[in-house]
């Protein structure tokens, strides 16, 4: 009985306080009573009620109880509870007074199914306030029965006051769920709004011990499509990156402009497990390293320094910020880049923004020795076109359908910016490959899990959760 000294805090004394028990009842069987009774369900509020009884001796002692719900079996489940809760608070009443002294203030829930109320006849009170305000109704110390909250009337609002309104929330949150409900604002809300399908969604339990050929010649059935409305509004959506939900689900199974060189350059027979774990799964993969950690902190800096730069070079120069891009004649492919740039001389372009640890104190002077992603060419530093840096960038431009892309080293102590045009001839010779990597790799691991099944086995289930770190 330790627990019961903490009996306010129970889920039966909720129940209690809340209203669910009803319809008891009791008989007398060999000097025992027996009381029935049912206690609605909390939130399924229209299924049939929970039928509960209690066999009690006269001095009070409960000698059996038994609920109909599952957990009535152990006797001792939280209706049971309630339903002693009502009686003892039953008796204390009758010993009080009676019912006729004062009006009617607490009434139990009807058997009938619960129906929807205004939100202004609801009582939100916690169950402790209903019960003191209970207590003090049954002492006399109001005469009524009080309200759970004071109605205060307010003029109505104008027409051009409601108007002007809906006209500022749509410019701070254009998808606020009640301007779909108003004239004529509706007209561009949509709230069914479609992205592209979930390549998961590929897994097949009845395919797992198919042997590769098979699964590579179902793959070659399987249609990937996304419209270009559909492909817009993932990109709208998931401009937070990794902070959104949609921006992993969308990255699942496909061919980020990241990974570009790493699916262009491994063995359809024998493709690294790290790339296609990387791929396919993840949310189980934590690049939480130095490198990673020091890329993430120092590229809003980067950004900064780079807008500041192009600013003064550039007429009406902004950059934005970009979410998941999936072009719908490449939809196996995504990308995205550190950020759209636009301006009046140049049009629209990419932002790609590399942090790089192993280089983070290095001055301008330091690289022209160091080995990185860039090479010095007639006094001028330039991305290395066999860097994966490189397939990234072109990758991006091509999925993103952009014409140039900015790409920035970020050190400590400088800054280098290459403007880099579309390849198109890199890309013609590199799709091909991507595609088939695709085809012959991730969509047999995507429904089956042929590549990655036999360590599953042995390690065992891992998180599915989002890491939500930039990749």
């Amino acid at each position: 009985m330790e627990e019961f000294k903490a009996f306010k805090s129970l889920e039966a004394y909720d129940k209690f306080i809340c209203g669910w028990v009803k319809s008891i009842g009791c008989i007398e069987v060999n000097g025992l009573s027996v009381l029935l009774g049912k206690v609605q369900h909390s939130q399924r509020l229209n299924e049939k009620p929970l039928e509960a009884w209690i066999v009690s001796k006269k001095d009070g002692t409960i000698t059996a109880a038994h609920c109909s719900c599952v957990a009535g079996l152990s006797e001792s489940c939280s209706h049971v509870g309630a339903m002693l809760f009502w009686i003892q608070d039953y008796i204390q009443r009758m010993e009080a007074r009676t019912v006729t002294d004062v009006p009617a203030y607490w009434v139990g829930p009807s058997s009938r199914a619960i129906k929807f109320s205004r939100v202004q006849q609801i009582d939100f009170c916690t169950p402790m306030k209903k019960k003191q305000k209970r207590d003090e109704a049954l002492a006399g110390e109001h005469a009524s029965m009080p309200s759970s909250s004071k109605v205060v009337e307010k003029p109505s609002l104008s027409d051009e006051a409601h108007l002007c309104f809906l006209q500022k929330l749509q410019r701070v949150h254009s998808s606020s769920a009640i301007l779909s409900m108003e004239d004529p604002f509706y007209k561009m809300h949509s709230s069914n709004t479609v992205y592209p399908k979930d390549l998961s969604n590929l897994f097949d339990d009845s395919l797992m011990d198919m042997d590769l050929p098979y699964l590579q010649k179902k793959a070659l059935d399987i249609v990937i499509e996304v419209s270009q409305q559909e492909a817009d509004a993932l990109a709208k959506a998931t401009v937070k990156q990794a902070k959104s939900i949609l921006w992993h689900q969308s990255r699942l199974g496909r061919v980020t402009a990241s990974n570009f060189k790493a699916v262009c350059c491994t063995s359809l027979d024998k493709p690294a497990l790290s790339l296609v774990k990387r791929i396919c799964y993840p949310s189980k993969v934590k690049l939480t390293t130095r490198a990673v950690q020091w890329g993430c902190t120092h590229e809003g800096t980067a950004r900064k320094a780079y807008l500041k730069s192009s600013k003064e070079k550039h007429l009406n120069f902004n950059v934005s910020t970009a979410g998941f891009f999936i072009n719908p004649e490449y939809p196996q492919f995504g990308a995205s880049p550190d950020g759209i740039v636009e301006c009046d001389c140049c049009g629209e372009g990419c932002l790609e923004i590399k942090c790089p640890f192993c280089i983070r104190d290095c001055t301008k002077e330091q690289l022209y020795d160091k080995e990185n992603c860039m090479e010095c060419i007639n006094g001028q530093f330039s991305l290395k076109r066999t860097h994966a840096y490189y397939y990234q960038v072109q990758a991006q431009l091509h999925i993103v359908n952009r014409q140039y892309c900015d790409f920035v080293l970020w050190t400590n102590n400088t800054m280098l910016t290459e403007r880099i045009s579309k390849d198109d001839d890199f890309w013609r010779q590199n799709v091909p490959i991507a595609t088939s990597f695709f085809r012959l790799v991730l969509l047999p691991e995507l429904m089956a899990k042929y590549f990655t099944r036999a360590t599953e086995s042995l390690q065992g289930p891992a998180c599915s959760a989002p890491v939500l770190v930039r990749l």
